[in-house]
């Protein structure tokens, strides 16, 4: 900042700047009656948010100013990056230029306003399956260096029952053959004893996973099943045979197998919330696309459409959630303060929890475009669409809102989407 001038930017067009004002109306209908004061109000909402900022072009940049003003012309929305609000994306609905003759010195007046529809439509600002997929390979290399602090001591016998419980990994579902895309297959586990108890615990938690897919018929069915069977498989790795005859041997290279199963398995847990999210994303947009398309064409002749995708709602998403982050908690504090491996944690598995986390936030953002409302006589869920300037066919996205047992014969308070 100079001064009380802000560094600013449109599209790309960088200036200085000074906030003018900027602020927000609400649109309210005033119903009143006769020989009653007062009024009864009806608040339908914000009006466009406007900023107006002073805008000044001087010596070198002034020329500039001209490519600013054919850039404004263009009726695509624009990105407004304000040095308080961050980034505001809209149109610029005027430009008012005064010039100072006999010097490059031009100010120009910009009101914007801001898009609401981009408020009310947010969507994943990066793709969550290939960044989970980059963080759980980073994850499985930062295992495999803790597992070489754990074993980086061992004796012989211990490294002895360890093997034996790498083989027992490697037996459990082993006719569960595993995708031919899966990221296990591009992960090089090497051949050292730690990457090979890192490997053998990855390719056998996404066995199960692939298992459980197969039979379970919803997300969140999918999560309960593969959360209990891992904490299940993890139970019963005390009972693997081992061959080192020395009791205490046995218990250490036990807590060594479960310690690394369970950083496996919250990291296979983390990869499988990614893909469904990104498959969530994916149907909310087609959902999306599809009320947009008018039910008939101009001739007057019914469009065909595909059948709706089903979407989660957020009890859904925030359940998958956190027997996720539950899971990968639990796991991460698995090593004392004072064992050797002190830096216990895989930081890459938090980075997971946290993207799926703010994935979930995303899609709680459009909530707040959710009103409710008093249907009153009953009526069909698209009678309620239409009646509150809504497409009939979001009538599946208000289902996945609200409980309605009869969607034919609506009545009382239920939550639907601001137009």
């Amino acid at each position: 900042m100079s001064g009380n001038r802000y560094i600013a930017s449109i599209n790309g067009h960088q200036f200085d700047a000074s906030t003018v004002e900027d602020g927000f109306d609400v649109s309210i209908v005033k119903h009143t009656y006769p020989d009653r004061a007062g009024a009864k109000l009806e608040n339908l909402g914000l009006d466009a948010r406007p900023i107006t900022l002073n805008t000044y072009w001087m010596n070198d940049k002034y020329e500039d100013h001209k490519g600013f003003l054919a850039d404004l012309y263009k009726s695509n929305l624009s990105d407004l990056i304000h040095p308080v609000y961050g980034t505001i994306t809209g149109h610029v609905q005027s430009a008012h230029v005064h010039h100072d003759d006999g010097i490059n010195y031009c100010e120009i007046q910009i009101t914007f306003l801001e898009d609401s529809a981009q408020l009310s439509i947010p969507a994943a600002s990066f793709d969550i399956a290939a960044s989970t997929e980059a963080l759980f390979q980073q994850a499985t290399q930062e295992q495999i260096e803790l597992a070489g602090k754990s074993l980086l001591s061992a004796v012989h016998g211990l490294q002895a029952a360890v093997e034996n419980g790498i083989s027992s990994f490697e037996g459990k579902m082993a006719n569960m053959a595993l995708p031919a895309d899966s990221i296990i297959s591009a992960i090089e586990y090497g051949t050292t004893l730690p990457g090979r108890l890192v490997g053998a615990a990855a390719n056998c938690v996404a066995r199960y996973a692939a298992a459980h897919k197969i039979i379970t018929q919803s997300p969140v069915a999918f999560f309960n099943s593969l959360d209990q069977a891992y904490r299940k498989l993890s139970q019963s790795i005390g009972s693997f045979s081992a061959s080192s005859g020395s009791p205490s041997i046995e218990g250490a290279a036990q807590t060594v197998l479960i310690r690394h199963f369970g950083l496996a398995a919250a990291g296979q847990l983390c990869l499988q919330a990614a893909y469904v999210f990104e498959s969530e994303e994916s149907d909310r947009n087609k959902m999306r696309n599809m009320e947009n398309i008018p039910a008939f064409d101009s001739l007057g002749n019914y469009v065909t459409r595909d059948p709706i995708p089903q979407i989660m709602n957020i009890r859904e998403l925030e359940h998958i959630s956190y027997i996720v982050r539950k899971f990968t908690q639990e796991r991460l504090g698995v090593y004392g303060v004072s064992d050797p491996a002190a830096t216990r944690e895989v930081p890459s598995l938090k980075a997971m929890c946290a993207a799926l986390l703010s994935y979930v936030s995303m899609v709680k953002m459009e909530m707040e475009t959710i009103v409710t409302v008093d249907v009153d006589p009953p009526m069909p869920l698209h009678m309620i669409c239409l009646r509150h300037g809504l497409s009939y066919a979001m009538a599946e996205r208000i289902l996945s809102i609200n409980t309605i047992e009869n969607p034919n014969c609506v009545s009382g308070r239920i939550n639907i989407y601001v137009s």
